[in-house]
């Protein structure tokens, strides 16, 4: 992946076909923000394309309009096609969720993904990688950590619509401690 800068730290990749791929890579640039860079490859990653930037400036012309945002830390990136795609986002506490429908030139937050009041006990709350199955990939599921002190809770988020609606399910699982 040498054609990617030498600063970016890789935080996903993804590929939908042996072609078809991204790599999700950021750079730190103060507390609680991340420049955020998004590269699409269609030969297997001979060569990579930088479709989407948000390096937080006001001043920088490259930036992508409706790109993820440079606040928070990435947690986690999936595709279902070659179109439709979800990042994860840690910020202050808690998680956003990012979805495309342009094969990730442009991103929009789902609003108030993580119902803060359903987790109010919680400290900080972490979504995971979203997972989804079947060829159709209708089916997904993303892990929802909640986490108080040194303990750690795992509930799911779950789709039978490709992500379309997600409902929150409780695995009622003991606490775990040190994770």
């Amino acid at each position: 992946i040498s054609s990617l800068p030498k600063s970016d730290t890789i935080k996903g990749i993804f590929f939908i076909t042996k072609a078809r791929g991204w790599i999700l890579t950021s750079s730190a640039t103060s507390m609680g923000k991340e420049e955020k860079y998004l590269y699409r490859t269609d030969d297997g990653g001979e060569t990579w394309d930088k479709i989407m930037q948000n390096t937080g400036s006001p001043n920088s012309s490259k930036d992508t309009s409706n790109s993820i945002s440079n606040e928070g830390y990435l947690t986690g990136m999936s595709f279902i096609d070659t179109l439709h795609g979800f990042v994860t986002l840690q910020e202050l506490g808690s998680s956003s969720l990012y979805t495309t429908d342009d094969g990730g030139s442009s991103w929009l937050a789902v609003p108030d993904f993580v119902d803060s009041t359903k987790m109010s006990t919680c400290s900080s709350l972490e979504l995971g990688i979203p997972q989804f199955k079947g060829k159709s990939g209708d089916s997904g599921f993303m892990p929802l950590a909640c986490t108080v002190g040194d303990k750690t809770k795992f509930n799911g988020y779950f789709t039978s619509d490709q992500g379309v609606t997600w409902q929150l399910k409780s695995f009622n699982l003991d606490w775990s401690e040190g994770l």
